[in-house]
């Protein structure tokens, strides 16, 4: 959901006033937290986002975390709020669980958007929208479209950086600890850095 306001304080604190379970769903690590959801409602940048996981069975969907207030069954259970996961396969390595985007919530400031075309912030809207980006993140010693509205002139649309980081973090696969999986997320994104590259530098056959 992409929102122009020229509100967007007042917009934020509604829905965090009256959608507070839209914004906060109450499953283990499904978003930021409290104190991350008071820096959304009071930033001050061009655009704000919030963002909602749903760890899930890649094999079938089924939503893989308890949340509060649902169960199956009778209700009269422990099991009826937790979910029953059939493994096709152990692995100390590998999980077939993994992390579904079930929400994003962007906020637009429309008196913020500066000197940015419509081509850069649709594109800068992507990478935010399929990438879980950190809000706070310090993003000024990459080629990125996440800098644009610091220096419009650096990127015209998203830049091999940009692509490179997507590519590697839909590219990996789902590791059970979490330093692994990282590590797993940063050399994909360094081969598709790398694929990218090698495209660029090919040379083209002459007609």
């Amino acid at each position: 959901m992409i929102m122009v306001t020229d509100d967007p304080d007042g917009l934020a604190q509604t829905m965090a006033k009256d959608s507070g379970r839209t914004l906060r769903v109450g499953g283990s690590g499904m978003d930021q937290g409290g104190a991350a959801l008071r820096r959304f409602v009071s930033s001050d940048a061009p655009v704000r986002w919030w963002q909602v996981s749903m760890p899930v069975n890649s094999d079938t969907g089924e939503r893989a975390v308890s949340i509060p207030g649902e169960c199956t069954g009778s209700c009269s259970s422990v099991y009826d709020f937790a979910p029953n996961i059939t493994v096709h396969s152990v692995s100390r390595l590998n999980s077939q669980i993994v992390d579904h985007m079930l929400r994003t919530i962007i906020i637009v400031d429309i008196d913020r958007i500066g000197d940015v075309s419509g081509d850069q912030l649709s594109d800068y809207l992507a990478m935010i929208t399929l990438a879980q980006i950190d809000p706070e993140a310090d993003t000024s010693r990459y080629a990125s479209i996440l800098n644009v509205f610091d220096a419009p002139d650096t990127a015209s649309s998203l830049t091999n950086w940009d692509r490179a980081y997507l590519a590697g973090l839909y590219g990996a696969e789902r590791r059970r600890e979490f330093r692994a999986g990282r590590r797993e997320v940063i050399e994909e994104i360094h081969r598709a850095h790398r694929r990218l590259r090698d495209a660029q530098d090919a040379p083209t056959a002459e007609n």
